[in-house]
């Protein structure tokens, strides 16, 4: 028999068998559902900048009006900069290298210093140094979610440099053009790349009274603004404020707050209304539109009209689910600000040793992202501009103009965070250099302190000590136990005893 012939022979094929056909959406995101209960639900997609244009203003307005109202809104603005920034703010540590491949100490240290004296001198409106510019720039990101630092030539200045702080308002998100390639009031070059930025010549938020040039701009290279803002998306041109998933929670949390206050208020007093079933008119001490006024005093009793009655209003606030819902509320919002319930709220009765340091870790992991955001995206375009004036003014016959590349190697460290017990923490620093799993330099580094500083200062304590005759003998190294890791209601004291 042919081989096609039985192949055929032994299929059978029943030509009308019903062909079942598949629901598409049985496979499908549920997600990606439009039934009644997602309908309000958005199936548009649209660039990040779409939506800042049509956003940013009222966006930017709402955030400013709760970081001045809203108690958890100034308080997570006050913990970005505590946390950011710290009380000492981001240091710089230069790391150039000798010919040989060794640490440059004396380049470094020289170079460390022309920064340092640079932000002394930097003062713009009101005689503002460096350290505060990085509290104003992160504090104004942060409600904001943008905000542009302008460098300008400054012959008043040894550095040739100047700054100016430059809020989101002066560069009109309405401004666009697509001929002339301006997104946003920025503008850009054929492949992308920023030029300039067109900013108003003053705030658009003065009033017309105190300056006649609103709506009038300037046309700034790009070379000379840093646009400091947290980019999320590809496409993203401006910031966002960085409390904006959280904004509509924290103002309708804080208007339900003000209205159970208001309640509590209104409940307290006890008050009533007065009856007349009969309908007469009472000729007796009435307020400006007519209503029967009674006083009130403690301990005392008023005799009412005869055929009058006191009905009753006593309503009941706060509710007894009061306190359950605004913790329910404010940890969401917490969840939406990236920062734990305890540290917004300063609520500590349900915390413990274990949730403390779990809650802790990881929100210092979350502020170590910005503190690098504001290190890479700010300080180091600022050093670059600063080491370049530093060499081409020659400021220094032992810095050379040709080696710009190798002194340009920042690094910058902010400020770290103490544990429940830091001799805990410093047993465990002294068993990883032992161990050759760390090093001195990197653990002062943490520390926001710098290995050779030092070195230098414990250089000029011992000379001290030793002009003064004071000699102090080396104690012997203790030794290390291991961390014993306390229950979940248990807390170690300093001495590593639970109590």
């Amino acid at each position: 028999m042919n081989i096609f012939k039985r192949i055929f022979t032994r299929s059978k094929i029943t030509p009308k068998q019903p062909f079942k056909s598949i629901n598409p959406r049985s496979r499908a995101f549920d997600a990606s559902g439009t039934g009644r209960l997602l309908s309000s639900w958005t199936t548009q997609s649209t660039s990040y900048d779409y939506d800042i244009l049509n956003s940013l203003d009222t966006l930017r307005a709402r955030s400013r009006q709760l970081h001045q109202n809203n108690d958890y809104a100034r308080r997570y603005i006050n913990l970005c900069v505590t946390n950011i920034i710290g009380p000492n703010g981001i240091k710089l540590q230069n790391k150039a290298i000798t010919n040989a491949g060794k640490l440059n100490v004396d380049v470094n240290n020289l170079i460390e210093g022309f920064f340092d004296d640079w932000g002394k001198s930097c003062t713009i409106e009101g005689g503002v140094t460096l350290l505060d510019v990085e509290r104003i720039i992160i504090t104004s990101t942060a409600i904001d979610g943008e905000i542009f630092v302008r460098l300008y030539d400054d012959p008043n200045n040894k550095y040739y440099l100047s700054m100016q702080l430059l809020e989101s308002d002066y560069l009109d998100v309405n401004f666009n053009n697509e001929n002339a390639r301006i997104r946003m009031g920025i503008e850009y070059d054929e492949l992308g790349r920023r030029v300039a930025y067109w900013f108003y010549k003053n705030h658009p938020g003065d009033n017309k009274r105190y300056t006649r040039s609103i709506g009038e701009r300037v046309r700034v290279p790009a070379a000379d603004v840093i646009h400091v803002f947290y980019q999320e998306r590809p496409s993203q041109t401006r910031g966002v404020p960085w409390m904006h998933s959280a904004m509509t929670r924290l103002n309708h949390l804080g208007a339900y707050e003000e209205a159970e206050l208001v309640a509590s208020r209104v409940a307290s007093a006890k008050m009533g209304f007065i009856v007349n079933p009969g309908g007469d008119d009472y000729k007796g001490p009435n307020d400006t539109d007519g209503n029967i006024q009674i006083e009130a005093e403690p301990g005392t009793w008023e005799q009412l009209p005869t055929g009058y009655d006191i009905r009753q209003w006593d309503p009941q606030h706060p509710g007894g689910n009061f306190e359950q819902f605004m913790k329910v509320s404010l940890r969401g919002i917490a969840a939406g600000l990236n920062v734990s319930y305890a540290a917004l709220t300063s609520d500590l009765r349900d915390v413990n040793y274990s949730s403390s340091r779990f809650g802790s870790l990881d929100e210092r992991d979350h502020w170590r992202v910005k503190q690098r955001w504001i290190a890479s995206g700010f300080f180091k375009k600022l050093y670059e501009r600063i080491l370049t004036n530093v060499l081409t003014l020659g400021l220094s016959s032992r810095l050379f103009p040709s080696k710009y590349e190798q002194y340009n190697k920042p690094e910058w460290y902010a400020r770290s965070w103490d544990w429940v017990d830091p001799r805990v923490d410093a047993a465990a620093a002294i068993l990883e250099i032992d161990n050759g799993l760390n090093t001195k330099s990197d653990i002062l580094a943490a520390q926001g302190k710098d290995f050779y500083d030092l070195l230098e200062t414990m250089k000029q304590e011992n000379a001290a000590m030793k002009e003064s005759g004071i000699e102090l003998k080396p104690k012997e190294k203790p030794e290390t136990k291991p961390e014993q890791k306390p229950d979940n209601n248990e807390v170690q004291d300093g001495a590593g005893n639970t109590v």
